[in-house]
């Protein structure tokens, strides 16, 4: 048997739907790595871990619904490496919400000795995503706070439209919409927007894909998924995907950015155009992308020039983000227009009326990689001779101990001077800021926001720049005192069941404190120890092993008064006794794919399974009643029964079965089968799954 550090999650694509969940463990090895130019790239163990925070907003709440079923938490991909940029190590858990009620996750990820950089992917249906590159000189742990928007989620069939070119098309439209008392509405299809622009309202964003393009079936759907940000608003900047650097190592100073996905039956369209071998011509008209540039970016571009001196108008760069570095690749080149969709002349943009009157820019886009999902309108900062200003920060608690793998976001705190840029503190609690002016001004400061960890909020200090000199920032550091109380600490010991100590297994801690929300994790080291900070006076909870099923529980409160399950209490730290966790047999999240569903339709289920232990390769069985499914017979599974072998931890998307709901109608939910997973110990679980079939926000619990 092996011990797991976190989930590692095989996706499975089937057309039933089950209500249900859990939680496990994963796996990552240690000590030396091959990369791959063949060298060995020696590593250390550090925990990377975060709190996903979703902003639910007032748009059409899928994400709701997806809950109302036993949707899944948030899933998160964590991606070591070296600083070549080979890929060192892969981990992949699903956030978890069973000891708090917000998602919190944690991984334990190796990370190379001599420096890299570590990219972090979240992603839950309904919601934007979420990716960040961190860079680091000696591994550290790293803490984050993980930004999700919902998402509004719209349905168009194309409709007849006028392109820019002023011919008549056959296109998918979707667009956010600004009415005359300054709120958004998300609108889809043809007619719908031109009823919106006949009645004074402005365009946010507006996508306009040709019906003729490749990958996409014009007799079908399209679904958008869509949400825009402004990077001079502070709570919007907190969403910026990735690092403010684009594939070619430049700067770069957002304008306006954007999460939009697009798919048809349930599959991305850059996927679709990827696979389809029977378009033999392209469509002749580009997808079209048309974006208004947020207010507080008006002094950005008037401080810049036209980017394409070779292209008529004033050009803007486009960028998408690559979720494999957390870097930007350029996507193209758009123009910018007036309030009266004339294009701004070379040297023809004034800042005052893009702020008064509103500019937008329009990109045709040829790149196939715009379907990554998050767009970037940006300048790559490649001035002669930048001038590059930075600073020390050191962040510690009210004790003055560090705070180690925190984010500090910088920005101007009176317009736009300075690039946009973040930083992670090291393992000493310090960071470097780095910034390039974008103007004459003689400005020096600016704001470092944080998490405020015991406020629960992000809070915000003033920071002074120093002009760099040589590539140095000198020897004053700034200090950013952070309230944060976890200066207590419990230790422990995790057996399992058979009376051996558990190397690498997770331990969490949460605190059932109304007034103050809490929770530390860690992981066990080669005998079976672990140590983790606390806030001292406090009730709490912890956990061995992920969800209480296998897991084992104990209560305690470093109060230095020897009570319920602890062993002792100095004061200032806790002792408890061996905990035991149990080896179960593997887990499933079923995912509804398509909702609601009517009889007789193919529907898809997504199933999530993972090992506690690792215990791979793993066996699921599955088996429906006759009469209930009918096969598609798609990766050589020709029945309503068989087995799907989870070979090893992957976290990829495979689609394995779809299958027909044939059951009659007249209540919400059917159980139409099962599906028992095995692990190579011999452990097995049995799952029921369940399928809606009439109400579209059913309660199927399990």
């Amino acid at each position: 048997m092996r011990s797991n550090r976190l989930i590692l999650a095989l996706i499975l694509s089937m057309s039933a739907v089950a209500c249900g969940g859990g939680g496990g463990g994963g796996s990552s090895d240690g000590g030396d790595n091959d990369d791959d130019g063949g060298s060995t790239v020696q590593t250390e163990s550090a925990t990377v871990s975060g709190v996903v925070n979703k902003d639910t907003g007032t748009t059409t709440s899928t994400a709701a619904v997806q809950a109302a079923q036993g949707e899944v938490n948030a899933r998160v991909l964590i991606t070591s490496h070296a600083g070549s940029g080979n890929e060192v190590d892969t981990v992949s858990t699903v956030a978890n919400d069973d000891f708090t009620d917000d998602e919190v996750f944690s991984a334990q990820v190796e990370l190379a000795e001599d420096g890299g950089y570590v990219v972090i992917e979240v992603e839950e249906e309904g919601f934007t995503s979420y990716t960040k590159r961190v860079d680091f000189d000696s591994p550290s742990d790293i803490d984050i706070q993980a930004e999700l928007r919902e998402v509004t989620r719209l349905t168009a069939m194309p409709g007849t439209t006028i392109a820019h070119d002023g011919e008549s098309i056959s296109a998918y439209q979707f667009a956010i919409m600004r009415a005359p008392d300054g709120t958004t509405t998300a609108v889809a299809g043809s007619d719908a927007i031109q009823i919106a622009k006949a009645s004074n309202h402005d365009t946010e964003l507006e996508i306009t894909v040709p019906a003729d393009s490749a990958g996409v079936d014009a007799s079908e759907e399209m679904t958008a998924e869509l949400s825009n940000f402004d990077p001079s608003d502070p709570d919007d900047a907190r969403n910026f995907p990735g690092r403010y650097a684009d594939s070619e190592g430049n700067r770069l100073v957002s304008v306006a950015f954007d999460f939009a996905g697009l798919s048809q039956e349930g599959e991305n369209l850059g996927e679709r155009a990827a696979n389809d071998s029977s378009t033999s011509t392209a469509s002749s008209h580009s997808t079209t992308i048309e974006r208004a540039i947020p207010t507080g970016s008006c002094e950005v571009l008037a401080s810049q020039q036209d980017y394409d001196d070779s292209t008529t108008g004033f050009q803007v760069p486009v960028y998408t983000n690559n979720p494999n570095t957390g870097d930007w690749d350029m996507l193209g080149v758009g123009t910018v227009r007036d309030s009266t969709e004339t294009p701004i002349a070379e040297d023809g943009f004034v800042q005052s009326d893009c702020e008064t009157n509103g500019h937008s820019l329009v990109v045709e886009v040829t790149n196939e990689d715009f379907l990554r999902k998050w767009w970037n309108l940006d300048y790559p900062l490649t001035f002669d001779e930048p001038e590059e200003y930075c600073a020390n920060v050191r962040v510690e608690n009210q004790a003055g101990d560090p705070i180690t793998g925190t984010a500090l976001s910088f920005q101007d705190d009176d317009g736009r001077s300075f690039q946009e840029t973040y930083a992670y503190t090291n393992a000493s609690g310090e960071a470097a800021i780095d910034t390039v002016r974008l103007d004459g001004s003689a400005d020096t400061t600016g704001v470092l926001r944080f998490w405020g960890y015991n406020s629960g909020v992000y809070e915000s200090e003033s920071v002074t720049l120093t002009e760099k000199s040589n590539g140095s920032c000198g020897a004053m550091t700034q200090v950013v005192e952070v309230d944060r109380a976890d200066t207590c600490t419990v230790t422990g010991r995790v057996m399992d069941d058979a009376g051996n100590v558990r190397p690498d297994t997770v331990v969490w801690a949460s605190s059932n404190s109304q007034s103050l929300f809490h929770f530390a994790t860690g992981y066990t080291n080669d005998q079976g120890n672990y140590s983790l900070n606390v806030v001292c006076g406090t009730d709490y909870m912890l956990w061995a092993g992920y969800n209480t099923l296998g897991g084992a529980t104990a209560s305690f409160n470093v109060n230095d008064t020897v009570e319920g399950q602890e062993e002792s209490d100095a004061g200032d730290t806790v002792g408890l006794p061996d905990l035991t966790v149990t080896n179960y047999g593997p887990w499933l999240y079923a995912i509804a794919a398509d909702t609601p569903v009517s009889t007789g339709e193919t529907v898809r289920m997504n199933v999530l399974g993972f090992d506690f232990e690792g215990d791979y390769p793993v066996d699921y069985e599955f088996s429906f009643p006759d009469g209930s499914c009918q096969s598609s017979g798609q990766e050589g599974n020709d029945s309503c029964t068989g087995t799907i072998t989870q070979e090893q931890m992957n976290a990829g998307d495979e689609v394995v079965e779809f299958w027909q709901f044939n059951q009659s109608s007249g209540q919400s939910c059917y159980t139409i089968g099962t599906m028992t997973g095995t692990d190579s110990e011999g452990n097995s679980q049995l799952f029921g799954y369940a399928i809606a079939a009439v109400d579209p926000d059913p309660t199927c619990g399990f």
